[in-house]
């Protein structure tokens, strides 16, 4: 951060930010079922990451040093980006019989078929 003043009724600072986020997730000790035997306990589904960047100036001044009001004003710009980042495809797989078991209900009532 920089301030500075113009006299005595005239004061300003600026900023500049800059900042990355990044957060990795894993999953332990779980169990897919439809691996059987080859189940995996352990996933990394993914991670995200986050970047940001901001600028901004800001301006006072003071009307009487008696009563101390001010005039104030400001700008500021700012970039953010948030990225997804896929992890390991295994978490999310299933084996047939079970895509199957899961879906058939939700596909038998969405197109009016009871069972």
């Amino acid at each position: 951060m920089l301030r500075r003043r113009i006299g005595h009724a005239i004061s300003w600072d600026s900023s500049v930010g800059i900042g990355r986020y990044a957060a990795r997730f894993y999953i332990r000790d779980t169990v897919n079922a439809s691996f059987g035997s080859d189940n995996l306990t352990r996933f990394t589904p993914g991670s995200c990451i986050q970047r940001e960047k901001s600028l901004d100036i800001d301006l006072a001044y003071r009307l009487t040093s008696a009563v101390h009001q001010h005039v104030g004003a400001g700008v500021e710009w700012r970039e953010e980006q948030f990225q997804v980042v896929a992890g390991d495809l295994t978490g999310l797989q299933a084996s047939g019989l079970t895509r199957v078991s899961v879906l058939a209900p939700m596909v038998s009532q969405a197109s009016g078929q009871t069972s």
